[in-house]
């Protein structure tokens, strides 16, 4: 069958189309040329669509093009559509679609204790452990965000943009700011998964975003998934047809 997978954002959207257990095809565009773009992927081939997005207008015009296109099974990622997982946070229903896609996805994959690093506009972690409760995790600003805004909130600062630097300090205005960025994210990033260690076992860490690749020489023993949250809207979905 071919599952389409959305994962909607305020300007990105990623779509993914599953042959079986197969991967077949990841497009990205502009979410303001959604409706073209999935028109174009809608070509009847479509049995069943898994949509993940935190702007409701989005979702209302995309369940109007499902139902012209025929496609007879949509489920939308919700803190009620979680796999495996349990939801053992506060106001479960307010964690966004994307990280709990990821999540599932992170343990279906590992079937123990996860944290998941999703390094993009902000960079955060999604933690669950062995028994698939997801427990919590951080939001802090993305590698973009912290350089812009040192270039934005000072008089002399230049705007950078991120690459990899292998000192914890730089030997000229650009290296320092970059070192600053990227191993202030990389602190926080290890403290979390030292604490999740002494607390519940090792972890699987899984490494996922826009700027992952950013991040991934100072994390080797991460493993790397771009396409994660895909895969967790597919693991939504089968869920539910067990």
């Amino acid at each position: 069958m071919s599952l389409l997978c959305l994962d909607i954002g305020n300007s990105r959207t990623k779509a993914g189309i599953f042959e079986g257990d197969d991967l077949r095809e990841v497009r990205s565009f502009s979410s303001r040329e959604i409706v073209d773009k999935v028109g174009q992927l809608l070509n009847g081939s479509i049995e069943a669509a898994v949509v993940s997005s935190v702007v409701p207008s989005v979702i209302e015009v995309m369940m109007k093009e499902f139902k012209k296109h025929g496609v007879p099974e949509v489920i939308l990622v919700r803190h009620t559509t979680t796999g495996r997982l349990k939801l053992k946070i506060k106001n479960p229903e307010t964690l966004g679609p994307d990280r709990l896609s990821e999540a599932v996805g992170a343990y279906e994959m590992a079937g123990t204790t996860s944290v998941v690093i999703d390094a993009g506009t902000a960079t955060t972690t999604t933690i669950v452990d062995a028994d698939g409760n997801l427990i919590g995790g951080t939001i802090m600003p993305g590698i973009e965000m912290m350089l812009r805004c040192l270039h934005e909130k000072t008089a002399a600062l230049p705007q950078v943009e991120p690459f990899s630097w292998e000192r914890p300090f730089g030997i000229d205005t650009k290296s320092s700011i970059m070192a600053g960025v990227l191993y202030s994210t990389l602190g926080l990033l290890e403290k979390v998964i030292e604490e999740v260690h002494r607390m519940y076992g090792q972890p699987v860490v899984f490494l996922t975003g826009g700027r992952a690749e950013v991040l991934r020489p100072y994390m080797r023993d991460a493993v790397y998934e771009p396409y994660l949250t895909l895969l967790g809207m597919k693991a939504i979905y089968e869920r539910r047809h067990r």
